[in-house]
């Protein structure tokens, strides 16, 4: 997890000057995007398979509203639990650390779902269920900005995740999307012909 502070986060990373002009959007992707990112409240939720550019994307918003000074709090779901587990091992309060970072204005938590496929959150998985649910909880609660991605459809989520989380993140307050493409990494490195 972090606060994120644009010249270390980004410096030397493909991401620097990423930008919503760079990604191939369709022109409905791109407006539904753009009018959260405009007016940001609740939840926007992007779900694509892997390389469609949800990660870009978030950093696109990142570079959007550093330059307006607002801080963006990001996480990456398998970050997020080396976190939690080294609250735990440090006997620290893991839920009362998770819901003062839930307190952030604007936060993005990214690839929901990735830790259930990794043996090494394994462990971990079944909290990260009451973690995510505390999390949506406040988010919601107080309409406050938050970008959540994955690879999985919140149909696919279900397998994952009780009524009460599938509910509250399938909400029609808040804006879902899903993104379509080919996976741009598989290009990303190809000499021009």
């Amino acid at each position: 997890m972090i606060k994120i502070n644009k010249p270390t986060f980004f410096k030397n990373t493909r991401y620097e000057e990423a930008s919503l002009s760079q990604i191939e959007l369709s022109e409905h992707e791109a407006d539904i995007i753009s009018s959260w990112i405009f007016k940001p409240k609740n939840i926007l939720f992007m779900s694509s398979t892997p390389g469609i550019g949800k990660t870009y994307i978030c950093s696109a918003v990142i570079n959007h509203y550093y330059q307006k000074n607002l801080p963006i709090y990001y996480v990456s779901e398998c970050e997020l639990l080396d976190k939690v587990s080294g609250y735990i091992n440090d006997g620290r309060n893991a839920l009362g650390e998770w819901q003062n970072l839930c307190d952030n204005y604007f936060m993005i938590w990214d690839d929901l779902g990735s830790s259930r496929t990794n043996s090494r959150y394994k462990e971990l998985s079944p909290w990260l269920a009451d973690l995510f649910f505390v999390f949506l909880e406040k988010r919601i609660d107080y309409q406050l900005p938050t970008i959540i991605t994955s690879n999985y459809s919140i149909e696919e989520l279900k397998t994952f995740f009780n009524d009460r989380v599938i509910s509250r993140l399938s909400s029609d307050e808040n804006t879902i999307i899903h993104l379509r493409g080919p996976d741009r990494r598989k290009n990303l490195f190809k000499e021009p012909k």
